[in-house]
């Protein structure tokens, strides 16, 4: 699930033309993508934009299961919504 999340949040990120490929973090440090090629480069991409972080700087958790606290803030990130009143 968590997986199926990411993908559709990157597909959604792509064609948005408010995300332009500028500032994108290139240190790509999550060892467990291996794990998940197909994965590989939404994961690297979201992790760029500052959307996404792993566990650590070596562990991204890509076999993990998404809570709704993660995916609440990965779409809050995604679309910009101001979260504060």
């Amino acid at each position: 699930m968590k997986n199926l999340c990411i993908m559709a949040v990157v597909i959604l990120i792509l064609s948005s033309s408010s995300y332009a490929a500028t500032n994108i973090n290139t240190n790509y440090a999550f060892q467990d993508l291996e794990k998940a090629p197909w994965a590989s480069e939404a994961i690297q991409a979201l992790y760029g934009k500052g959307i996404i972080n792993g566990y650590n700087e070596n562990e991204y958790g890509v076999n993990d299961p998404i809570t709704r606290e993660q995916l609440a803030k990965l779409l809050s990130l995604t679309f910009k919504v101001d979260t504060e009143e």
